[in-house]
Parts: C-alpha cells; structure tokens; sequence
C-alpha cells in the first residue's frame, strides 16, 4: 500500500464526517457496479455508517452488497458484510449470507472470498454462523490451514497476497478463527475456553514452526518460504490483536515468549512489520504492558533504520510515560530479565560457556540501557533488578527449586538480574551518575513472579553472588564499549582568584523534606505496580476498533 492511500485511509477512519457531502455519490459509485474493484469506496462509505449509523442511504443496493459477499473480492465482501451490518434488516441479510456460504465448498472459485464472509460476519453478526462453526472449523483446518498444492522454491517476499489465492485463503482463514474469539467474549469463561484454547494453540504453533504446520505426507507439498514467512506474521499480528481483550489475557501466558522469533525473524519484512504493529499496539495502549519487552529483541536487528528508529520510539514513550508519572517503561526490565533468562542459547551456554553466555544476554541488557537509562531513572532500575532476586520464577516447576544444587534453568533469573545490577551500576560509574536509594517499594508481576520458599532462600539469593569476579571484569569492560567508549564526565577546573578569608556565621541549611528524588516527582506520589495484564486503558474490543485488511498481511 502507498504511503498516500494509507495515509487517506487513516484521516477516513477518524474524520469520516468529511464524506457528508460526498456520501450520495459514493454510493451511487457502489451501486454503479462497473466491474471494478470497489474495496476503497465501501471502505469510505462503511466509516461514514460506521459514524453515522442512523444516515444508512436508501439508495443503497443492498442485494448488490449480498452478492458482493457471495462473488467479490474478498476485501470487497468484508466490507460489503460491513455495511450491510449498519441497515436495519441486517439479521436477514446475515442469515441470506450465511445460508448461500454454508457449508463450504473448499473447490469454490470463491473460495477466499467466502471465508471472508464468514469471518466478517463472525465480527458483525455471531449468530449467523455460529450454529454452523464447528463444522465451519473443521473445514478450515482439514482443507485450507492442513493442506498445500502450491510448489515453490521462491523466498520472495510477497507484497500483495491477494494475488495469491491459496495464501490469502489461509491468511483469511486465521481471520475468521481469531474474530470468532473475539465474539465469544461476551459468553461464560467455560465457552470461552472452549473456542479461544484450539485457537490460540494454533497461532502460537504458526509462530514457533515459521508459519509452517503442513505434514508433507501424502498429495502434500512443502509450503513455499515466502508463504511461511507470511503466515508467522499473520499469526503474530492475530495475537497482538487478541490481546487488546483483557478477558483473554490468561491466554497470554509464557508462550508470548515466542513472539522475539517475529522481532528477530530471518525475514526483514516479518521484523520491520511485526515490530511496527507492536510499537503501535503499545503507543496506543491498546495491549498489555506485558509485551513491551518485545521491543528490546531489536537489539540484534541488523537494519540500522530499523534499530535507530525503535530506539528513537522507546525513548518517545519514555519521555511521554515520565510526563505522566509512570514507570511503565523502567517496569518493563522485570519482564525482560524473565524473557532473556529462558532463552535457549543463554541456558545452554551458561553451564558450558558462562562467559559466552552472558555476553549473549548483556546485548539485550545494554541497548535497554541505552535507550532508557537515565540519572533520574538508575535508582528505581537498580531496585528493579534487585527485587527480582527476592522472588521465584513462577513458570518453573516448585519441585525444582528444591534440588540441590541447583539447574541452571532455576538460577538463570538471578544470573540476569545479577548482570543488570552490574551493568547499571557500570553505566552510572561511566557517566558519572549518582544513584541514590529508590525509596518506594514495588510488587514484581505475579503472572512471572511468585514469593521465596522461605526467609532462609531468599537471603541465600540475595547474598549469593552469581556471576565470577574474571566474568564481571568482561563484562565491564564489554558495557564500556558499547556505551561507545565514552569516558567518564570530570568537570572542568575553575580558576579563582585569590580572595581575603572572612569569617560568617553559619546558619543551618534549610531541607525541604518534600522535594522528590526524580525531577517528574514520582517520588512524591503513590505507585502502584499495574499486575498482569493489567493496563490503564480496559483492554476491551469491539466493532468500533476497526482494523484494515493489513492487520493480517
């Protein structure tokens, strides 16, 4: 998509009311039917409705929108469903529809655009389709998701997968699946389960196999690379747009681990995209804090842009969070060390090659650093680092921590932040911060995080020492250098000139008591650590958070 037309489709969305005086001969556009594809006018003409729901036009042909639905493109069936939901018979243009679609034809020359249908309609009207999704289901899997008769060799990546059909059925497929999720929210917690458990096993399956789930036995062929590549992003971009529901975040568990696959993906286009979409997420506070962390995967990105870009963003929404007194970014290093301590290469290597080990996790420790450190900030990140060795990893098994000695995958947390507190400290020394003691007291999540077995283990962690004297001295000489051998800020002598002594009585200094020790006086006010999940937004969505057709491509 041009930066033009995504720019027009953003003003539409949020100024639609520009289109009042158009919105007569837009329709007349629609019910023209010339034989072109209509996606942009009804995508205009659906967010004028969508603003002005009780404006629905007369004048449009609404059996010309059901037979869109039937044999259009598939944009331009989702947004004819679309429409069609803002009239006042949409009941029984959702049950027209659905009675046409159902069951579905797999060999259908319309076969992409009917899933579209039904996943639109999944959004705008459930129980059209609902009595019919488990059939619905199994279609999906067994026809589309689970088969492929495309043989490729390209690694191409593909710009527009609307020009290849069995792509795009399986990238709409996975529409379908995660807005009928979203429908169920509104149902009991045993439904809910029912629908979101296969659903979110599936995308998290799409991104830990490359997008690739098809057995090649039997009639199967291996699924083309820039095929793959596009379903892992698809199912990425599924996840992010689940996790705008809070009533689903128990589904988002320590399996979003897999989502730094998508930030350090091979493909650029699956790295730039994902990290885009999430960068927006969060801007928006439309997801959990809980996938901030994401963000700092980008410290191996190769693309220079794309690193100083995203650095630039973390150090936007650290500048906007500090306005508000929030420490939602400094908060986000709990979650990393969790992140950067189940790491496969950093678990494998600390036990054969500690040295190795932590220089592999000091990457992504040091471009935290370098985009959040500040003097400011280094106390409360250094209170952070050391509250996570007052606590256990909640997503390893209780039995574990009661071996002796113990594995690596139980004192990798402690290693971590034991390598954080070294680092900020480092940091500090280099740029001659003073770090003062940060004087609140903050829960860690609890989703990630449980409480000590007992007073004894907890003071055993905190006295220990994790990582060996000869490693510290790497370490420190590896931060240095990536802080870009910056040397330590000595202020410049001042030439006085000598005065005559004279004695003043002395008075003591007058302290204000109430002056906070950060400069956005956070100090000064209660903090509360927001648990899991949990944002300061609801979470919540709706119809009303429209998402264009490139959430899923």
């Amino acid at each position: 998509m041009k930066p033009q037309q995504r720019f027009c489709r953003m003003f539409l969305s949020h100024f639609p009311e520009v289109l009042k005086s158009s919105i007569d001969s837009l329709v007349q556009l629609v019910n023209d039917d010339d034989g072109k594809d209509n996606t942009e006018i009804m995508r205009m003409v659906y967010h004028f409705l969508k603003r002005y729901p009780n404006m629905y036009p007369n004048e449009l042909n609404n059996d010309l929108l059901e037979r869109k639905a039937r044999e259009g493109s598939p944009s331009e069936a989702k947004y004819a469903i679309k429409i069609l939901s803002k009239s006042q018979t949409k009941e029984l243009s959702g049950a027209a529809i659905s009675n046409y679609l159902l069951p579905i034809d797999s060999k259908s020359e319309h076969l992409a655009t009917h899933i579209s249908s039904i996943a639109t309609l999944f959004e705008t009207d459930p129980m059209a389709v609902e009595t019919s999704a488990s059939d619905i289901t199994i279609t999906i899997i067994q026809e589309i998701l689970l088969k492929n008769d495309v043989e490729s060799s390209d690694d191409t990546w593909i710009e527009n997968v609307k020009t290849h059909t069995s792509l795009n059925s399986k990238i709409l497929a996975l529409s379908l699946f995660v807005n009928r999720v979203r429908a169920t929210t509104d149902k009991d917690e045993e439904s809910l389960n029912e629908v979101g458990v296969p659903v979110f096993k599936l995308l998290y399956a799409l991104v830990n196999n490359g997008g690739d789930i098809i057995s090649t036995k039997g009639d199967n062929k291996p699924l083309p690379q820039n095929y793959s590549q596009r379903l892992r992003l698809a199912a990425g971009f599924g996840l992010l747009k689940l996790a705008k529901i809070s009533k689903l975040d128990h589904f988002f568990d320590e399996r979003i681990s897999c989502l730094a696959y998508l930030v350090q993906d091979s493909n650029p286009e699956v790295r730039s995209r994902f990290v885009k979409k999430l960068q927006a997420s969060i801007t928006h506070e439309a997801i959990s804090e809980k996938f901030l962390p994401f963000v700092f995967y980008v410290a191996n990105e190769p693309n220079t842009t794309l690193k100083s870009s995203t650095s630039s963003w973390v150090k936007s929404l650290l500048k906007r969070e500090q306005g508000k007194n929030s420490i939602l970014v400094e908060r986000s290093l709990v979650r990393l060390i969790h992140l950067i301590s189940h790491e496969t290469k950093f678990l494998e290597q600390l036990e054969n090659d500690p040295s190795n080990a932590y220089e592999f996790a000091a990457n992504y420790v040091i471009y935290y650093l370098q985009c959040v450190e500040r003097m400011e900030n280094a106390s409360l990140l250094y209170y952070l680092a050391s509250r996570v060795k007052q606590y256990r990893d909640s997503t390893i098994s209780p039995e574990l921590y009661e071996e002796e000695p113990r594995q690596s995958k139980v004192t990798a947390l402690y290693c971590i932040a034991e390598l954080c507190q070294l680092a900020i400290k480092e940091v500090c020394d280099y740029k001659n911060y003073s770090m003062q003691t940060w004087p609140g007291k903050l829960h860690l999540p609890s989703d990630i995080y449980g409480p000590m077995g007992s007073s004894e283990e907890a003071h055993k962690v905190v006295s220990k020492i994790y990582i060996s004297d000869n490693i510290q001295i790497g370490l420190r000489s590896s931060i240095r250098a990536k802080f870009g051998g910056l040397k330590r800020r000595v202020d410049p002598p001042i030439s006085r000139t000598k005065t005559k002594k004279v004695k003043r009585a002395r008075s003591k200094p007058k302290v204000n008591k109430n002056v906070p020790l950060r400069s956005s006086k956070r100090s000064s006010k209660k903090v509360t650590y927001v648990e899991v999940g949990s944002d300061d937004s609801d979470g919540s969505s709706s119809e009303s958070d429209d998402i264009d057709d490139s959430d899923f491509e």
